[in-house]
């Protein structure tokens, strides 16, 4: 929470941010490392610290690093030690950073791949947390893969999502990135 919050003067640089993500995970995991994937089955809560640990690595511009976090992380959880029903709310979560990073390093099929499975886990199993954003990925998947329909449909479904949570800020976010990607207005 502290490195979400930042200091009272500012945000914690990247590498200040990753010591003490790093910290907070040795706390209930102390031989955990998430470059060398020794991480064992895990807590939501230690989850989303990897993920964080993999975001900031992407931030630093070491991708195939944070690539390399989330593809462990997404193929420990596809493994059978992992019950999809059980784990649902981590592997919407999961792919949630791993799409992001994903299309961040332009590998827009593999995107397409983790956030339509991040979709269905989060449908089947009633995790709603993520499937705005997810369908936001999903409509940005699309546009460069030069599916531009399936691009609207998803950008106004998460749009839909986001005004009736109340979400402004997500829901600014598809209308700006609609704008620029598909130069439309909403409704569009």
């Amino acid at each position: 929470m502290k490195i979400t919050f930042g200091k009272p003067d500012g945000s914690y640089s990247s590498v200040e941010a990753l010591e003490g993500l790093l910290e907070a995970l040795h706390i209930t995991v102390p031989n955990c490392n998430p470059e060398t994937f020794n991480l064992g089955l895990s807590s939501l809560d230690e989850t989303s610290l990897i993920c964080q640990i993999a975001y900031i690595y992407a931030k630093m511009g070491q991708s195939n690093k944070a690539l390399d976090i989330y593809r462990h992380l997404f193929k420990y959880t596809q493994s059978s030690k992992c019950e999809t029903s059980r784990y649902a709310e981590k592997f919407a979560l999961i792919a949630l950073g791993y799409t992001r990073t994903l299309l961040l390093t332009e590998k827009y099929e593999d995107a397409l791949e983790i956030a339509k499975f991040g979709q269905e886990v989060c449908v089947k199993y009633g995790q709603y947390q993520f499937l705005p954003e997810l369908l936001a990925l999903l409509g940005k998947c699309y546009f460069y893969n030069d599916e531009l329909e399936n691009c609207k449909e998803f950008y106004r479904a998460a749009y839909c999502l986001y005004k009736e949570t109340g979400n402004d800020y997500g829901r600014l976010l598809i209308e700006n990135e609609v704008k620029e990607k598909l130069n439309l207005k909403y409704p569009f």
